[in-house]
């Protein structure tokens, strides 16, 4: 029967049960599975409309007995008696709707011994619960469990869960801007085998070093290279460095350089003419006990917000008692005139990474992920992305000499298809300059399972587990993944969020109060 989906429809799906269609995609639909709390992309052949299968869903063939996908779930948490989770006298598996319930055979009780209950929903009468702070180990545990069900890159663990470590170390060191000299570098592979985990490893690895961040996502449309202001604030937007983390991050900069002595005049000679101004204009501010009052005003224009422009808020800055607009130079990174906005992005980048030093750290990295969607593109997009790109690799190469050079390396994530355009001149310019390539490889089934121990210490460590490893887990979602037909592309992620759901089902974490609690009886 030929039906058409919808966002929102109620589905059900093959091996996986009852859904909702949560977004449209060109081969199928993105489906949340209630049993499992995963999103799905599926084709159309591997669901049906709920109502299509009616009320009297026993008499299907299919229906009579539970389908393979779920006797394997039952049969790996123990609901047919071969495995009972985390051996507690009682657990429970929690799924989206419902709980089973286990039993473990009752022990005999010792002679002259007050009996204890084994667990219990609800404290006794007469308990208070004290708050206490989560071990802050677990708590970042917990964090990094809670991306990897989700299918995100975690933030926290990344040396533990990272596949060839010493390696992406050995190539980003040799990557940074160490001697102070900007340099562009390309992360290569297809999809799925791990751009986006990588770039996080280059993040985390330069902050280790003393440098600062700054990362984004293309989408090709409102986040592109062919729209440099939007690109530059979401840029900005995401600043932070070892120890520096703070909702105003070119503020601060700036801020750090004038108290480590640096002044307009001292960086006049740079032929930075905005980073020159912001910095006289700041220095003016702090001196009158502005900056704080006009903090958001200020990091709005400094990072090119849409919210303020620097002509409304030097008028506004300019009606407090003893500040005129003369003095008021505040600039935003880029200019509305078109042709300007090139070179415009490129002393943003470059001025950045200089402030960067003057406040005390080594320089700036910046990752740029998703590049192979900069495909597609109006005439006139395509044409301001390869300007965007030329403006940058003749810096890059050194042929630009109206800026100076800069501690500054950039990290771009692309498939490497030199049948892009955009792909190739990029690769051009590494060859050219200095720049270096990493190349990823595509995931073995052997490297999947060895990243599933990497997890499984993870949730040992956050939940207090103390079951050792079995491998067995891995391999039957592995085999779920396969049947599912998820190739390269697709299997890392969908291995990672359903072995992760797995083990939730087996031991079932409980809910615990937000910064942890223990019960005192009064």
């Amino acid at each position: 029967m030929m039906w058409t989906p919808q966002v929102g429809m109620k589905v059900e799906v093959n091996g996986m049960g009852p859904g909702t269609i949560v977004k449209l995609t060109p081969t199928g639909a993105l489906v949340q599975i209630e049993r499992f709390r995963l999103q799905v992309d599926l084709k159309l052949d591997a669901m049906r409309p709920a109502e299509i299968s009616g009320n009297n869903q026993s008499s299907s063939p299919k229906q009579e007995n539970k389908d393979a996908t779920l006797d394997l779930i039952d049969e790996i948490i123990g609901a047919k008696g071969n495995h009972r989770g985390a051996a507690a006298a009682s657990a429970t598996f929690a799924t989206s709707d419902k709980a089973v319930q286990t039993q473990s055979p009752p022990k005999p009780q010792p002679k002259q011994q007050v009996q204890r209950p084994v667990a219990q929903t609800q404290p006794p009468q007469g308990t208070r619960i004290v708050s206490l702070p989560m071990d802050p180990v677990r708590l970042q545990a917990r964090k990094t469990l809670e991306s990897l069900r989700f299918g995100l890159v975690p933030n926290g663990h990344i040396e533990q869960l990272t596949m060839g470590f010493s390696a992406i170390k050995d190539w980003a060191f040799a990557s940074f801007p160490e001697k102070g000299f900007q340099r562009m570098h390309k992360v290569v592979g297809p999809y799925g085998t791990g751009k986006s985990h990588t770039m996080a490893v280059l993040r985390y690895l330069a902050e280790q070093a003393g440098y600062l961040v700054a990362k984004v996502e293309v989408d090709g449309n409102a986040i592109s290279l062919s729209e440099p202001a939007r690109l530059i604030n979401a840029l900005w937007n995401s600043v932070r460095g070892h120890g520096f983390e703070t909702e105003s991050p070119l503020l601060s900069l700036y801020e750090r350089a004038i108290q480590y002595g640096y002044t307009p005049h001292s960086v006049a000679n740079l032929h930075l003419t905005k980073l020159t101004d912001n910095m006289a204009t700041i220095q003016l501010l702090a001196r009158m006990g502005y900056t704080e009052t006009y903090q958001d005003m200020i990091e709005g224009v400094l990072n090119g917000s849409e919210e303020y422009t620097a002509t409304e808020v030097n008028s506004r800055l300019s009606k407090e008692p003893n500040l005129f607009l003369p003095q008021l130079k505040l600039r935003s990174p880029i200019s509305r005139a078109v042709a300007e906005r090139s070179h415009d992005f490129l002393e943003a980048l470059v001025s950045c990474a200089v402030l960067s030093r003057m406040a005390g750290f080594k320089g700036l990295v910046i990752t740029i992920d998703e590049f192979e969607v900069e495909v597609n593109l109006t005439k006139s997009k395509q044409a301001q992305l390869m300007e965007v790109i030329d403006v940058v690799g003749s810096y890059m190469r050194g042929e630009n000499r109206s800026l100076p050079a800069s501690p500054l390396a950039v990290y771009l994530g692309t498939l490497g298809q030199i049948t892009n355009p955009a792909d190739a001149r990029l690769d051009q310019i590494c060859k050219q300059s200095s720049g270096m390539i990493y190349t990823l490889g595509t995931w073995q089934k052997e490297q999947r399972l060895e990243l599933a121990q990497k997890i499984y210490a993870l949730y040992q460590q956050s939940y207090m587990l103390g079951k050792p490893y079995s491998g067995k887990i891995a391999e039957e979602v592995h085999s779920l993944m396969e049947n599912r037909g998820y190739d390269d592309s697709g299997m890392l992620r969908q291995f990672i969020k359903w072995y992760v759901t797995f083990l939730d089902m087996l031991y079932g974490p409980p809910e615990v109060p937000k910064h942890g609690a223990k019960s005192e009886a009064n």
